[in-house]
């Protein structure tokens, strides 16, 4: 699927109408409902805060657990271990480590929704699509989330992050493919090497 087919798809789905949001869940539903997927897997296109766009595979085992493939000839990886948020430039050869709980990414790999701390502050149906925003200051700081679900099945579709600075970095998802095991080592990140500054 190219990347002008995919988001031609994403504005239909957009733009199509429908009268419920999933079937009338509400907004803690959806997010429960994320929540609950152990493992699933997804194809992705990235759009960053200069409009640069990539594409790539991602993997999710909850609780804690993500992985970012980008395509072919990109030097990044991100990876989260339950305990951190690591992201590897292979190209500058870096590693940048943060405590995964610190991070938007932190709640969207919790193992289950906590209304006592993390805060739905909009819920907007529009279409065929729900478009839920949560905040956590004590958490994310000034960094807001946004997460679009899709009303047929309640499934993620995309998140948008928006940074203390007003940019946004949106992804998108497409192809999700729920259950299925993954290698331990795709979620390994290299403490050691990172720490001893081996290349």
């Amino acid at each position: 699927m190219t990347i002008r087919s995919i988001l031609a798809a994403a504005a239909i789905a957009l733009s199509t109408t429908c009268a419920h949001a999933a079937d009338g869940k509400s907004a803690q539903e959806l997010v429960s409902k994320l929540l609950s997927v152990r493992a699933a897997t997804y194809d992705f296109v990235q759009f960053g805060p200069k409009g640069d766009q990539t594409t790539g595979r991602l993997k999710v085992q909850r609780p804690g657990r993500i992985r970012f493939e980008y395509q072919e000839g990109s030097p990044l990886l991100v990876v989260a271990d339950g305990r951190s948020l690591a992201v590897h430039n292979s190209r500058l050869k870096t590693w940048n480590l943060y405590p995964l709980d610190k991070t938007p990414l932190g709640f969207m790999l919790a193992e289950s929704f906590d209304p006592s701390k993390v805060k739905i502050v909009s819920n907007d149906v529009s279409g065929n699509i729900t478009s839920v925003g949560v905040s956590d200051p004590a958490v994310f700081g000034d960094t807001s989330v946004r997460l679009v679900f899709d009303n047929a099945d309640g499934s993620l579709k995309q998140w948008t992050v928006r940074d203390s600075r007003g940019s946004d970095t949106t992804v998108l998802l497409y192809n999700g493919r729920e259950g299925g095991s993954f290698d331990g080592r795709d979620f390994e990140i290299p403490y050691t090497q990172i720490r001893t500054g081996e290349k």
